[in-house]
């Protein structure tokens, strides 16, 4: 698996640190629920040969600065070479000076860093591949000063070596480094040889590099692999890893050795111990043992694939129930102080769950659903999207769209979310929407949601049954329209109509206009169908209801000359309307301005013979081009599809779709959400959304965006289907956390601002944008000296643990 996570260090504040190989970023930090750190700074590594770099192991400080270790040779477009120590914010801590670096000269791919251990005096011990650091000959293994520097009172000789016949004396790596609380070094890796004497993968030290040979460990280690090794309070030594045998012994993948390399009778791993390699052990506050790796067996009998946790005797623990565990591999563990356990790996599913590379359980082997997940299927899981969402009056949102899940939940269709975007439990739809095909049971695919006045939800798409009820319209490919109540129960005093395409529209008066067949028809309130409308329009997509009762009409196919037509509020056609045809597509959106002017969407390079479109044209009130929109900028010629488009209380655009392009520099980045000016140019002070598809967009009254789509991250943020972005300038991710805990006063001021917060939440960061989403000033106190800045407007971000939120303030 080319992504993977390989350590998680939890800080005494809480956040963690994960490190490993995914993109973009090998090494994030997260906050203690799981998400994002903004305050980090974003790390770069890169790596030489066409090797991919990897962030293999981590270390922290007393300080609170990172040691990190692992393949790469820069970091941020600065060379270092395999290791680098951080300062707090993830900025390079230039203090620490290690010249060359870590270098193996037998193997341009060499030099690795595997495994680091701090010392109680702050001197740094350094495990790896490598034979030299900074151009000095050092085989394998090196203690550094606090400043970077080699400690010379550490002498190895001729260090680690290895003759197994694998790439000769290179095959060596110390993988493991323990140090016992006498200052003694316990040291494990695939070495055969230390200093030219057979030592067979484990060997122990004293403090100035001399092997003590009060710890025999007889023959040792045959084909060893060490991952892992724990020193016990007593003073015996756990140790994870793949070997054959140890001392001629069998105890494969784990194994306890007394304080004098004895092994541990009273540690029983029954007949064989693991089928597979052990990658990484953790002892817990309660002295059971948790163990992830590559296995699949314990003591020769099946058990869930790759975590298990032992007593203290070796023994299985039957209290850990974890199910069937992991789809792939695990790589490393960790305890965090409320007793949970977090364990990265290359997995994608763990116990049917969705969750990738990284998780959190709690004691007990459950999932704890708490943690955000940073690099998974989560939400809505992967390759579902939403189609459509709709805001109640109480800022509850409903969304919709092709889902199964929402957070690992069955959720089939259509969900209710709180403002804060956890789910709305209140909203019950029991077994939810079901479609039956000749071919299984399937979640139904719900593409259109409307809420009446009444707070009634309108609810039309492709499924056979709605919490058990059968539909009409039970045949598998037709769609079906319901009402259901504010607590998502189904109304049954409206009745079920037909329809044949998934797409409503409200009149003033309550009635519903819909699509059946080749006729567009109208629904009294109760479902009926009112038989005094009816309109005939072959093809019809899209359905918009003017503000004076009139109805537009638009066609997804092309080649006609009646892609969009207007109806008056009875039905007949508006002969005042000039019809319209796209040249390339069809009609996918439909926009009323408050000056009556008409944004249609779709796909399309030209319309009624206007070539200065792509995609977007405004149209005047009786249908003929407004020629002083131009929008061509939106997008590269050929493909492009618009499908929403929202008009801001300033009158900007907020326009989705796919395969936009934003073109300041000349060179196109795809992106499936932009902002347009009100006469169609580009606003670029607006943080184009990633390569997806948006099929809504909706600014809040609070300025706040949401967007709903199929695409699975905005930035580095991961939010699969369904996000909402900062404010009117868009200036980042909203957590969903509204919030007004924080005051900016004085506001006009004249040369500071002050800002308090009203719980007591600790500032991470705050930035002073322009209104062109220029970065102006950068701080973390609570005081912003604001005087040398023009008079006008500013925007005010402040983040916290707790996440975002944007103040506006005038600079007079």
């Amino acid at each position: 698996n080319d992504n993977t996570v390989k350590c998680v260090l939890p800080q005494p504040d809480g956040k963690i640190l994960v490190g490993g190989h995914f993109n973009p970023q090998k090494l994030v930090r997260l906050n203690s629920n799981g998400t994002l750190d903004s305050s980090f700074s974003n790390v770069t590594f890169d790596a030489n040969n066409n090797i991919n770099p990897l962030v293999k192991c981590l270390k922290l400080q007393n300080d609170g600065k990172i040691i990190v270790g692992g393949i790469f040779n820069s970091i941020n477009g600065i060379t270092k070479n395999n290791i680098v120590r951080l300062n707090s914010d993830g900025t390079i801590d230039a203090s620490f000076n290690i010249g060359a670096g870590f270098f193996n000269n037998l193997d341009l791919n060499g030099g690795y860093v595997t495994s680091i251990a701090i010392q109680l005096d702050g001197k740094i011990i350094v495990g790896g591949s490598f034979n030299s650091y900074n151009n000095i000959s050092q085989n394998r293994l090196i203690r550094l000063n606090p400043d970077g520097s080699k400690d010379t009172t550490f002498n190895i000789d001729t260090g680690f070596s290895n003759n197994l016949g694998w790439n000769g004396g290179n095959g060596a790596y110390v993988t493991s480094i323990a140090i016992q609380l006498d200052g003694k070094i316990v040291v494990g890796g695939t070495f055969t040889h230390y200093k030219g004497v057979s030592q067979n993968g484990l060997i122990r030290l004293d403090s100035y590099g001399t092997k003590d040979t009060s710890f025999n460990i007889g023959a040792g280690f045959t084909s060893p692999w060490i991952n892992k090794i724990i020193v016990q309070s007593n003073g015996k030594i756990l140790i994870g890893g793949e070997w054959d045998l140890y001392n001629n012994l069998i105890s494969y993948g784990i194994i306890r050795l007394n304080s004098d390399g004895t092994k541990d009778s009273s540690f029983n791993v029954g007949g064989n111990g693991f089928d597979n390699s052990v990658n990484d052990v953790y002892i817990d506050n309660f002295g059971k043992i948790i163990v992830v790796g590559s296995f699949t067996g314990y003591n020769n009998i099946d058990i869930p694939n790759f975590l298990i946790r032992l007593n203290a005797d070796g023994t299985k623990d039957t209290s850990f129930n974890v199910g069937n565990s992991f789809d792939e591999l695990t790589n490393t563990i960790s305890i965090l102080n409320d007793d949970n356990i977090l364990i990265g790996g290359e997995f994608t599913i763990f116990n049917g769950h969705k969750q990738n590379k990284l998780i959190r359980l709690n004691n007990k082997g459950s999932v704890d659903s708490s943690f955000f997940k940073m690099w998974n299927d989560g939400n809505f899981g992967n390759n579902s999207g939403l189609s459509d969402f709709a805001l109640q009056s109480d800022d509850k949102i409903i969304a919709c769209g092709t889902f199964s899940k929402f957070n690992d939940i069955d959720q089939k269709g259509l969900i209710r979310l709180n403002s804060d975007g956890t789910k709305d439990t209140t909203f019950n739809l029991g077994s939810g929407f079901i479609r039956v095909t000749p071919t299984g049971i399937y979640p139904g695919t719900i593409n259109r949601i409307v809420i009446q006045t009444n707070g009634k939800i309108l609810v039309c798409g492709l499924f056979t049954s709605y919490n058990g009820t059968t539909m009409p319209n039970s045949n598998y490919d037709s769609r079906n329209l319901v009402r259901l109540n504010i607590d998502g129960s189904l109304d049954t005093s409206f009745n079920l109509p037909n329809v044949s395409y998934p797409e409503i529209a409200l009149q003033l008066d309550g009635k519903i206009i819909g699509i059946n067949g080749n006729s567009i028809v109208r629904f009294n309130t109760n479902g009926t169908l009112d038989n005094s409308f009816t309109a005939n329009f072959n093809d019809a997509s899209k359905l918009l209801v003017q503000p004076d009762g009139k109805i537009l009409v638009g066609k997804i196919s092309s080649g006609s000359s009646t892609d969009l037509i207007r109806l008056n509020s009875n039905g007949t056609i508006d002969t005042s309307f000039f019809s319209g045809s796209a040249s390339a597509g069809g009609v996918q959106s439909l926009t009323y301005l408050p000056n009556g002017k008409i944004l249609v969407g779709g796909r399309f390079n030209n319309f009624n013979s206007s070539n200065n479109v792509r995609g977007l044209v405004r149209l005047n009130n009786d249908g003929t081009v407004d020629s002083t929109f131009n929008a061509s900028n939106i997008a590269l010629p050929g493909f492009v599809r618009i499908l929403y488009v929202f008009v801001q209380s300033d009158g900007k655009l907020l326009v989705g779709g796919d395969n936009l392009a934003t073109l300041s520099d000349g060179n196109p980045a795809w992106s499936g959400l932009v902002r347009l000016n009100s006469n169609g140019s580009n606003d670029f002070s607006f943080n184009s959304f990633n390569n997806g598809t948006v099929e809504k967009v909706f600014q809040q009254s609070n300025g706040k965006i949401l967007v709903a789509g199929s695409f699975i991250k905005y930035g580095l943020t991961e939010s699969i289907g369904l996000i909402r972005l900062n404010g009117t300038y868009s200036l980042g991710v909203d957590t969903f956390n509204d919030t007004n805990d924080f005051t900016i006063y004085p506001n006009p001021t004249n040369d500071l601002i002050n800002i308090n917060s009203l719980n007591n939440q600790s500032i991470k960061s705050v930035k002073v944008f322009d209104l062109g989403g220029k970065l102006l000033i950068e701080s973390s106190d609570n005081k912003i000296s604001v005087s040398n800045l023009s008079s006008g407007l500013y925007l005010l971000k402040i983040t916290t643990d707790s996440g975002e939120l944007t103040k506006k303030f005038i600079k007079e």
